[in-house]
C-alpha cells in the first residue's frame, strides 16, 4: 500500500506554485538589476529583454494590478 502526499506537502504542483509566488514582476526586476550590476554594459539590453519576457509570462497571474498610465495590468 502506498499513500499519496497531499499537494501542499510536496510534488511538482507544489514546486510550481512556490515558483510562481517567488517570480513576481518585482522580483524579476530585482534579479535583472543584480545581473546588470555585475555584467558588462553590453548585455544590459539583453537582460532587459529577458526580464520583459519573464514578466509577460507572468501576465496570467490574478495578482497583477492596473498601474495607471503605465499600461501594466488592467485586465
Amino acid at each position: 500500500m502506498t499513500e499519496k502526499a497531499p499537494k501542499s506537502e510536496g510534488g511538482l504542483g507544489d514546486l510550481l506554485g512556490q515558483a510562481k509566488e517567488f517570480l513576481t514582476d518585482e522580483r524579476i526586476d530585482q534579479v535583472a538589476g543584480a545581473i546588470k550590476g555585475v555584467a558588462p554594459d553590453s548585455v544590459d539590453k539583453h537582460v532587459d529583454t529577458l526580464a520583459d519576457k519573464a514578466k509577460d509570462a507572468n501576465g496570467d497571474d490574478a495578482d497583477r494590478r492596473d498601474v495607471p498610465g503605465t499600461g501594466v495590468g488592467g485586465r
